[in-house]
């Protein structure tokens, strides 16, 4: 059913002086301040009682109608877990619920920050609506009237409802029914745009003739139960580097979280949810990685104190993991785990303790230790690697070519055996080949 957008959730608010030189035509822009922690829009739920910055991907394209991605949660649930304990949103019990296929009216709203450029007395900002992935044309479900107080920064805000209720054979929000189980996502286009008069509900326009701006919306109430798992965690100059086991990153994750905690120095095998653990985004730390590797690095940490780590694994649209294990580990100045390793080239490049040192150690003690030459070789090495290593420490890309080497002797050493079994395999198969030929010939 169609319903007109409703104008008392559809404002603007005069919030700062101009920001643009005057343009000779009508259009709308982002409020364009480049600060990517300037927050352009806003989920507002319970009448504007409790607000959520959302997360969003702001579009570097400089072309006109750009599209910048936001991503909005809701409340979601299966038969025993509800997605409002794995939100860091500190306001999470509050995430909008769709209930009978819509939003409450007038209780969770959008608010999009725009540049207006208002000529005319008869100027309307209308909204389009698509469910293309790529749209370049929009059906209208809104507009508003302006006076022609001339340009500046508003505060457009957009009611959930009037997205869920305008048209179900456009979008559906029945599919993010919060008693039914979650679905994974989906998305609509919101186009702002400015126009000399009214434009009818239900009117096709093309972004292509008009100046405005371009939201990608996408919504989700999933939940997670998969539990990422911190198998070791090993210690370096001011971080602790941790291995894990956790579930395929797709584009709609945003990276490892992790709570440090310095008042305690325990281990729990427990995996706890961010509800259970009474913690939001304020006690997380993005580490800004989205490893597939199984390495996360914890770094700026202080040397010689002792933490507490879990990890998380959280999506943009701020939904994360059950927590891994927490493990506890005491991070060490370089010179003193140099000392401690006694492998002074390795520990250098791979910047702490690292599964590759621990194999070269190993196999100093095991293998060449075992010989004459492998004992003149370690004498050499421990005679001249404390005088090299300064400098290999003070060279970040030496470190990388460092690292490089280890991992390919490792793997020359470790996998000898299977690299000489299939060069005698290939051997054999050439040598097999050639007498073929003689035989032929």
């Amino acid at each position: 059913m169609k319903k007109m957008f409703r104008p008392l959730f559809l404002f603007a608010l005069l919030t700062s002086s101009l920001l643009f030189q005057h343009r000779t035509f009508a259009q709308v822009v982002y409020d364009n301040n480049e600060d990517e922690d300037n927050i352009v829009v806003r989920l507002k739920t319970g009448t504007g009682s409790y607000s959520f910055g959302l997360f969003q991907e702001r579009s570097t394209s400089t072309t006109t109608n750009r599209t910048h991605t936001v991503y909005l949660p809701l409340a979601g649930k299966t038969s025993s877990i509800d997605n409002r304990d794995f939100s860091y949103y500190k306001e999470r019990t509050n995430l909008p619920q769709i209930t009978s296929g819509t939003s409450p009216d007038g209780e969770n709203y959008l608010e999009f920050n725009l540049y207006l450029d208002v000529l005319g007395s008869d100027t309307y900002l209308n909204v389009g609506i698509s469910t293309e992935s790529s749209p370049t044309s929009f059906e209208v479900i809104g507009s508003i009237d302006y006076p022609s107080y001339g340009d500046g920064a508003r505060t457009i805000a957009v009611d959930l409802k009037d997205i869920c209720d305008y048209d179900t054979d456009l979008f559906d929000c029945s599919k993010f029914e919060f008693s039914d189980n979650p679905s994974d996502d989906e998305e609509i286009s919101l186009f702002f745009f400015l126009e000399d008069g009214n434009v009818s509900n239900g009117t096709a326009v093309n972004k292509e003739d008009y100046s405005g701006v371009i939201y990608r919306l996408r919504m989700s109430n999933r939940v997670y139960t998969t539990i990422p798992r911190l198998n070791e965690l090993t210690k370096g100059d001011s971080q602790l580097v941790a291995t894990v086991d956790g579930f395929e990153m797709d584009n709609d994750f945003d990276s490892w979280f992790v709570r440090t905690d310095s008042s305690t120095c325990t281990d729990s095998a427990t995996n706890q949810t961010l509800l259970s653990l009474g913690i939001d985004s304020s006690s997380l730390r993005d580490l800004e990685n989205r490893t597939i590797d199984g390495i996360v690095r914890i770094n700026e940490l202080t040397n010689g104190t002792c933490y507490s780590i879990r990890l998380f694994q959280c999506d943009k649209y701020g939904f994360c993991s059950y927590s891994t294990e927490q493990v506890s580990g005491t991070p060490e100045e370089i010179q003193a785990l140099l000392e401690k390793q006694s492998c002074f080239f390795f520990t250098a490049g791979f910047g702490g303790e690292h599964y590759v040192v621990t194999f070269f150690q190993k196999w100093r003690d095991e293998v060449l230790s075992q010989s004459w030459w492998g004992q003149q070789f370690i004498d050499w090495y421990y005679r001249s690697a404390p005088q090299i290593t300064p400098y290999i420490l003070d060279k970040p890309w030496l470190q990388n070519v460092i690292k490089v080497i280890g991992y390919v002797l490792y793997g020359l050493i470790r996998y000898a055996e299977l690299i000489m079994s299939l060069a005698v395999v290939v051997f054999l198969i050439g040598l097999t080949i050639v007498q073929s030929r003689k035989f032929k010939y």
